[in-house]
């Protein structure tokens, strides 16, 4: 048996072999019906995406790491998981976001005050921070994410 505190070493010795050793943070993942499980995970570095293509296999490997240990990146709050209220007004001002509201729903937000609003609406909260506390609310947002999600890897944005 591989002790914890063994594991980065075997790691390093094994990296010439691997695509990318890294460590990376679930961000988010659900099950969806004729596209199965999926999972987003938040890697260090943006050099570390570089090549990678949507459809793209890989083997996966992942090894926990515990919480008391110390992580990767050195400013912890840039490895926060976002809470449903915090990914909302991130999603709000991206232009694509808006586009693909326009695109999928007929909904024309110009700006990130409509789309906040419209994500209110759709998700039946007076509040985004709704999201976070809301169950049902927070799954028709999951829900809308997957939409988006789809729309950016059919061609959108």
């Amino acid at each position: 048996m591989i002790e914890p505190e063994d594991v980065p070493g075997y790691l390093s010795d094994l990296a010439p072999y691997l695509s990318l050793v890294c460590e990376g943070q679930i961000i988010d993942f659900s099950v969806r019906a004729g596209y199965g499980p999926w999972l987003k995970i938040r890697v260090p570095e943006p050099g570390l995406l570089e090549g990678l293509k949507p459809g793209q296999r890989f083997h996966v490997m992942m090894i926990h790491v515990p919480e008391d240990e110390m992580p990767a990146s050195k400013d912890p709050e840039k490895r926060k998981a976002y809470k449903a209220s915090q990914l909302a007004g991130m999603m709000c001002n991206e232009p694509g976001f808006r586009e693909f509201i326009a695109v999928t729903y007929g909904e024309v937000c110009p700006d990130a005050e409509e789309a906040a609003e419209w994500i209110r609406g759709l998700c039946g909260v007076r509040s985004r921070s709704e999201l976070d506390s809301n169950p049902a609310a927070a799954e028709t947002f999951r829900n809308m994410i997957n939409e988006f999600d789809e729309y950016k890897q059919g061609g959108g944005v």
